[in-house]
């Protein structure tokens, strides 16, 4: 049996676009409950609209990108840097608190740095071809190159 490598390509790619979708979302949730607790301020829910309205967003941003990740691709990058910037702040605000110790910040942020090689990685992957492969199902710009 023959394997398909731009059935891969474009299946990896879209796991990746959908995992950003469902961790954006699922961040969006946790938000929304947080938002109507009962103990939330004013200051603090204002901080929270912003970042619920914000996981929305870009939850949103990876949807459309998916529809043609070849030529959306990119999104995979902002992506990717504003996961590792989370990830390095969160790392950081837990260690001033004392939420964590440096070496679980580090464990935090090295697994951080994974995750988000995980979707730079998806970026290369994802990019479009100039040149149609012949056995190519779409026949467009956005298809995703297997030539390496």
């Amino acid at each position: 049996m023959k394997i398909n490598s731009i059935g891969i390509r474009r299946g990896f790619v879209a796991a990746t676009f959908i995992a950003g979708i469902a961790i954006n979302a699922a961040y969006a949730a946790e938000l929304t409950a947080q938002f109507f607790a009962s103990e939330t301020g004013l200051e603090t829910g204002r901080i929270l609209i912003s970042a619920l309205t914000l996981e929305i967003a870009w939850a949103a941003l990876l949807v459309w990108a998916l529809f043609n990740p070849g030529e959306r691709r990119q999104v995979l990058l902002l992506t990717a840097l504003a996961m590792w910037a989370a990830n390095l702040l969160h790392s950081q605000l837990s260690i001033r608190l004392g939420a964590s110790s440096p070496d679980g910040a580090a464990v935090n942020l090295i697994a951080g740095t994974a995750f988000s090689a995980w979707f730079v990685f998806a970026f290369l992957v994802a990019k479009p071809t100039r040149a149609l492969h012949p056995d190519s199902v779409q026949h467009n710009e956005s298809a995703i190159d297997t030539t390496g």
